[in-house]
């Protein structure tokens, strides 16, 4: 008799629906405070990788600028570098971004033919951004990286004479 009666007590209690919203919230709001933070640190994450973007495109653009087409691959590579690394610099650490710049930057500055009027310079990098949110789960870092690249020629001084 005694199973009897708590048989039905459990039974009644599955079928009553009272308190079923605060329930289904209450398990579904964990999940949801998760998915918003994971939100926002990639959110985080691509805003970086948006502001790398644009230094790597002024860097690329730095190493075949009129200026630059007259002078070595070195200088231009330089010139690049030092492009990329003073609109990034400010990022890096404070603004949780890693970048190693040593082995997570490339800068290839080509000359095609061996000739000096036609130049492409080719930026790319590798970095991390610090997570918030997500390190709770494990995920500390997320992985950025984006390249850019640019060409640019310069006509060949010629000289030609006009006869009247």
């Amino acid at each position: 008799m005694m199973w009897k009666s708590r048989l039905s007590r459990l039974l009644s209690l599955f079928r009553d629906g009272r308190g079923n919203v605060l329930m289904i919230f209450g398990l579904s709001i964990i999940p949801l405070v998760f998915v918003t933070g994971m939100s926002i640190d990639y959110a985080r994450a691509m805003r970086l990788q948006t502001k790398l973007n644009a230094a790597a495109d002024a860097a690329a653009l730095a190493a075949v600028q009129k200026q630059m087409m007259n002078q070595s691959t070195t200088v231009a590579r330089t010139a690049a570098y030092n492009m990329f690394y003073s609109q990034t610099n400010g990022l890096v650490g404070a603004g949780g971004l890693g970048i190693d710049y040593t082995n997570g930057l490339t800068i290839t500055v080509t000359d095609s033919n061996g000739a000096t009027n036609n130049r492409r310079a080719t930026v790319s990098y590798v970095g991390t951004s610090q997570n918030a949110f997500s390190g709770i789960l494990g995920l500390a870092t997320l992985a950025i990286h984006g390249t850019s690249a640019s060409t640019a020629s310069v006509s060949p001084n010629i000289d030609f004479y006009l006869m009247i």
